[in-house]
């Protein structure tokens, strides 16, 4: 990823090999791109920019985001939503059974 991003990115590295599949493609839709935020929110990554040509970038942003939903934050296996105290992740097994993180659907009260 490009130099400067860390501070931008507030997300687990499973999702690191997202957001360098991302940059490369908004390079050629714009190497000028700009980016304001990274983040995971909603157990789902979320892409904050700005660039020349907005609809074809946010087409790719969008993709990017849907697979952040298939991916574990933490390590980047396949992975699904997760929830904790009302706190919502996209984990794999065995990360979620190590932070505590039940399925979705079987909720707070299993």
């Amino acid at each position: 990823m490009s130099d400067g991003w860390g501070r931008w990115i507030q997300c687990g590295p499973g999702w690191y090999p997202i957001l360098a599949r991302l940059e490369e493609q908004l390079r050629q839709i714009d190497p000028e791109y700009r980016v304001h935020q990274i983040k995971e929110k909603f157990g789902t990554l979320r892409f904050y920019w700005e660039g020349r040509d907005y609809n074809t970038g946010e087409a790719t942003v969008v993709d990017a985001e849907a697979e952040s939903a298939r991916t574990c934050e933490l390590c980047g296996s396949p992975g699904h939503l997760r929830t904790r105290n009302s706190w919502l992740r996209t984990l794999c097994d065995d990360c979620a059974r190590s932070e505590g993180y039940e399925d979705l659907s079987r909720g707070e009260d299993g």
